[in-house]
């Protein structure tokens, strides 16, 4: 019965092996091409995202050539953190006669709604701030440590020194690893002239759901700083920001978010239960909250908000969703092999 029972097995895990190679061979590369059109698409869908891309696509390829170049300004600390495996690819040239290019780029209008920040934006390149002007007005509320000047502050973003939107720069880099991982996958197995494991197909698919989810997880972070990483902080405004005035730009939602927030230094340190009571009923960067910075204690006195929808992030969420979809079925089609593991 031993030997009855191993023969069966053997003549399933034969068949199983047959319809793995057939998969491989006719369903794959079909599938690998779907999943890498729809990143690139998705990429293109950033407004503006064509200037980060240099495209070409050779007939005789199995995936399109797709490089995301990252600029001068995009610095380590807004790209996402490296993980084991993540091999980036050099930078090319700038991609200037870009389809996003070939219809002029409109500026971006954010006003609070009692006035307070009135702002003019221009993002290029789907994820920077390429220069803007933004004039504050905030009136504080009286606090612990005494009077404090409202400041009326005018500034800008300049051509030469642009503001990187971590968020969607995060995004487009992780989209851009998926693409370096099927591409390189492809070329690795191009004519499949020996079937590729199992183990191999199903490492880089797993590899490309877990760069989606960070793509995903980037764009719907809650990308608000607090208020002690931006204190002190060098920032790209000109002139520069008083010291108690504290700007930065995130992405909430389908919407570009100016924050603005007035803080007051604290003629000494809270009690034990007002931190308490901080920590309860105040929001972080919220109106009355209490932060350390550097052994000094201070109070947000004045807050304000203005935002406006930024074009096609909609559309790029939507592509994110079908893009994760298309890869968990090719997973779970692959899951019909697992025994050959």
């Amino acid at each position: 019965p031993d030997a009855k029972m191993d023969r069966g097995l053997e003549v399933e895990l034969a068949t199983l092996r047959k319809e793995y190679e057939w998969m491989v061979r006719n369903d794959l590369p079909g599938m690998l091409y779907q999943l890498e059109s729809l990143i690139k698409n998705c990429l293109l869908s950033f407004p503006g995202a064509a200037r980060s891309l240099e495209i070409s696509r050779p007939a005789s390829d199995i995936s399109a050539s797709v490089r995301f170049v990252r600029g001068a300004h995009a610095a380590d600390s807004y790209t996402v953190a490296p993980q084991e495996g993540d091999e980036r690819p050099s930078p090319g040239g700038s991609s200037e006669q870009s389809l996003s290019e070939k219809g002029p780029e409109k500026p971006l209008s954010l006003q609070s709604s009692d006035g307070s920040i009135q702002a003019r934006v221009l993002v290029t390149g789907g994820v920077r701030i390429a220069s803007g002007k933004i004039n504050v007005a905030l009136v504080p509320r009286a606090h612990r440590g005494g009077a404090v000047r409202p400041p009326a502050f005018s500034t800008q973003i300049q051509a030469q020194n642009p503001l990187v939107l971590p968020q969607l720069q995060a995004t487009v880099n992780c989209l851009d690893l998926c693409h370096v991982a099927i591409e390189d996958w492809s070329s690795a197995h191009r004519g499949f002239p020996h079937i590729p494991s199992y183990s191999s197909v199903t490492s880089v698919v797993s590899r490309l759901l877990a760069l989606l989810a960070r793509a995903r997880d980037s764009l719907d972070s809650h990308g608000v700083p607090l208020p002690e990483e931006l204190l002190g902080s060098i920032g790209v405004f000109t002139p520069a920001a008083p010291p108690e005035l504290l700007l930065s730009f995130y992405i909430e939602g389908p919407r570009l978010v100016l924050r603005a927030l007035l803080i007051a230094a604290l003629s000494g340190a809270p009690t034990q239960t007002q931190r308490d009571n901080n920590s309860l009923i105040r929001p972080v960067g919220g109106l009355g909250h209490v932060f350390n910075s550097r052994e000094r204690w201070f109070e947000v006195v004045a807050r304000s908000e203005a935002s406006v929808e930024l074009p096609q992030l909609a559309a790029t969420r939507a592509a994110l969703v079908v893009i994760e979809q298309t890869a968990q079925r090719l997973q779970d089609k692959l899951s019909a092999f697992a025994l050959l593991a």
